[in-house]
């Protein structure tokens, strides 16, 4: 709880150090025993492979710019027009991904100030041939990247992580014992409110293997059509289906909604489908599953 605090009070002031943060996040998850979330926070510290999905807030407006020269005259730090590309190389060209450390983004922010660039191949600039007269090419291009766009990076990592970090301090509210605390972050609670602070309602991530499944819900109060189709669409059977449906009958919103807390039959039907999840009956990882069925259960109820 000591380190818990710390991160809240660190994020909560002025330029903190992001890295350092996302550090102590990692020592954090695997003190309270969930190791399992702790995919984003490697991939925000360490970089995000080629191959590993890039958070939406992680791609970047670009301005293509380039050195413009015929036999008399230069024109440095030109313009490009891309209107005249096919929408593909449009796209490559504008939208830039941005796949380092935050901390490598943090000294980049420091010692740019009027931003940056990054250099196209020369192969590139034949692109730009026929679009200027009198004789007038490219000899050199490059994509400017603005320090607000890096910025905004920053922003949204600070403030997903604080979101999760405060989030998970009312979740283990006044448990001081490192036991009690560990079985606190156990519950599918846990899973499903980093789910939502870092991804995003609509979301639910395959932690474990740095392989990110997205899973869209849209679902709204009360409509269990919409949770059944979410539900079978993830594998879940339809006998599995049909207990859910009972049990969510016989807990009507309305008697939960003071202490918003599951009831007694819905609460063993997690544990049913988790136990599932567990011996691989449902054929979903239990990170996956934690954060599913808390989710769809939260939203019929009105909850999220």
């Amino acid at each position: 709880m000591q380190l818990l605090n710390e991160l809240i009070l660190t994020l909560s002031n002025a330029n903190p150090k992001l890295i350092d943060c996302l550090t102590k996040t990692k020592v954090l998850l695997f003190e309270i025993g969930r190791k399992d979330l702790v995919d984003w926070v490697s991939n925000e510290t360490n970089g995000y492979a080629q191959d590993a999905e890039l958070p939406p807030y992680r791609l970047v407006h670009a301005q293509v710019k380039g050195n413009v020269a015929n036999l008399g005259f230069l024109y440095p730090s030109h313009p490009l027009p891309t209107k005249h590309l096919n929408e593909n190389q449009q796209k490559s060209l504008h939208q830039i991904e941005m796949r380092e450390s935050i901390g490598v983004l943090e000294n980049l922010l420091v010692d740019n100030k009027h931003g940056f660039s990054r250099p196209l191949p020369l192969e590139v600039c034949h692109l730009f041939d026929d679009v200027f007269t009198g004789g007038y090419t490219v000899h050199k291009a490059w994509c400017d990247i603005g320090c607000g766009q890096i910025d905004q990076i920053m922003i949204q990592v600070r403030s997903r992580l604080l979101d999760f970090l405060l989030e998970l301090k009312d979740l283990l509210g006044s448990e001081e014992t490192q036991d009690g605390v560990k079985e606190i972050a156990k519950l599918p609670a846990v899973a499903s409110t980093f789910t939502n602070s870092i991804y995003g309602n609509n979301n639910t991530i395959l932690f474990g293997n740095n392989n990110h499944q997205q899973i869209h819900i849209e679902q709204h109060i009360g409509d269990f059509t919409q949770l059944e189709n979410t539900l079978r669409t993830n594998g879940v059977s339809q006998l599995d289906i049909e207990a859910l449906k009972i049990a969510l009958q016989s807990e009507p919103a309305s008697s939960l909604k003071y202490e918003k807390r599951l009831g007694p039959k819905v609460g063993e039907w997690m544990k049913s489908m988790l136990s599932k999840a567990i011996d691989a009956s449902w054929q979903i990882e239990l990170g996956v599953a934690a954060g599913l069925l808390t989710t769809v259960i939260q939203k019929y109820y009105g909850w999220q």
